[in-house]
């Protein structure tokens, strides 16, 4: 289909992503000759890609590749990571050159898929002490690692710890986020969660727990204990890291 954005503007012919070799025998199977990134991707190969080579071909499915290329480079010299790109608010991707409604859809799409994927690997029971307990850092970090204001979500749990809903509770500043403390239990009792585990970014991505990290979740720890839900734990997520309340004593 035409671009979301413009019906009517003459485009360049598309060059191919599978163009085979010069050499390349017709009757071998693509992944007998890989000559493209996009053929050492579903050749089952893709982590010999680079960053560039993964955001063009994120680019490439309704432009001409040189041009995929380009905007690759350009999306990379300004957010500098891959996942800043797919973190990006629309707005904030419609204000860099060269970007359409096409562009921000693909990037919009790969960033939930990631987040759906991440949130399938979340483990039947949470538990701080389990190994298992990496996924749900990882879930954390793919939802809000890269945003560039803090978000404070909260994953409420039943009786045996499993988990309920994951949800958005607020969403702040750069360097703030309010919660309700009385929100959060009334929204406990809703659900029948018997526990709770919160998690909030630092765009700054320092993950040391500021003053008012520590005195809301005192107050959330005693607030929903009144309720007989108890406070598993409170995750700081940034970019390449993470501090969990329950591993460093805290909770």
């Amino acid at each position: 289909m035409p671009p979301l954005d413009d019906c009517t503007a003459p485009r360049k012919p598309v060059l191919p992503l599978f163009a085979p070799s010069p050499h390349t025998d017709p009757g071998a199977t693509p992944s007998a000759k890989l000559t493209s990134p996009a053929l050492r991707l579903i050749g089952e190969q893709p982590d010999i890609l680079d960053e560039r080579e993964l955001v063009t071909l994120l680019l490439s499915g309704s432009r001409p590749l040189d041009e995929a290329e380009a905007l690759a480079d350009t999306l990379l010299a300004v957010f500098r990571d891959p996942s800043r790109i797919l973190a990006a608010s629309p707005g904030r991707l419609r204000s860099i050159p060269g970007i359409d409604n096409d562009a921000i859809v693909a990037i919009k799409a790969a960033e939930s898929l990631a987040i759906r994927h991440s949130a399938a690997r979340l483990p039947d029971t949470v538990n701080p002490m389990l190994n298992d307990y990496k996924a749900v850092i990882e879930h954390c970090r793919s939802l809000i690692a890269h945003k560039p204001h803090e978000e404070l979500h909260i994953l409420y749990l039943d009786i045996r710890n499993r988990p309920i809903a994951f949800e958005l509770h607020r969403t702040g500043t750069v360097n703030n986020v309010r919660a309700h403390p009385r929100d959060i239990v009334m929204r406990s009792l809703e659900l029948n969660a018997t526990a709770l585990v919160l998690v909030h970014n630092h765009p700054s991505q320092v993950a040391e727990p500021s003053r008012d990290d520590v005195a809301l979740t005192n107050e959330i720890k005693t607030g929903a204990a009144c309720l007989g839900i108890k406070l598993l734990d409170h995750i700081i997520i940034t970019g390449s890291g993470h501090l969990s309340f329950a591993a460093a004593g805290l909770i």
